[in-house]
């Protein structure tokens, strides 16, 4: 009766094991996803700002006003940042590079990318932001579909990765 109950105990534990290497295999690839998410926002925001600056004419600060008043952009923690960053006698450049190298969720090259951007924000006439803006949008889209193809070569690779891990980790202990 006892050596059952052990025997329950530990297959129990084994699957549980599967189940938590599993997960951890899923977050993985989960965590990939999101990036691929805030890429494509931030791809949108430079839409949208591309579109605030035709048509409204907006400053730099109104356009981060804009852009936090819109719930869409939440996820982009810079903008929050920034908005607390900027202060009199803090140029805007200086509080948006400040606010940029905060973001613990940007990858170097999205951080460089997005530096260069808010430095050529209100440094140029209409027309030279609205190519500046072009430019960022193509450059962010090359990150997107290097996202995306990363996110389909290692997504599969990690959830399969975290079934079997425990699978073998399971085999063991059996």
């Amino acid at each position: 009766m006892g050596g059952i109950i052990i025997m329950m105990l530990k297959l129990i534990g084994i699957m549980l094991l599967v189940c938590a290497t599993g997960y951890a295999g899923i977050s993985a690839s989960t965590l990939l996803k999101e990036h691929i998410t805030r890429l494509e926002l931030t791809r949108k925001m430079i839409d949208e700002i591309t579109i605030l600056i035709r048509h409204k004419s907006l400053t730099v600060t109104e356009i981060v006003d804009e852009l936090i008043s819109n719930s869409i952009y939440t996820e982009l923690a810079f903008l929050q940042i920034v908005k607390s960053e900027i202060a009199p006698g803090i140029p805007f450049h200086t509080a948006w590079i400040n606010a940029i190298k905060k973001d613990s969720k940007l990858l170097v090259e999205e951080k460089i990318e997005l530096i260069s951007l808010g430095n050529s924000l209100g440094s140029s006439d209409t027309e030279g932001q609205m190519s500046a803006l072009t430019i960022y949008k193509d450059k962010f889209n090359l990150l997107i579909k290097k996202a995306n193809e990363n996110y389909d070569k290692k997504g599969k690779l990690y959830r399969s990765l975290g079934v079997l891990s425990g699978v073998f980790v399971a085999i063991l202990l059996i």
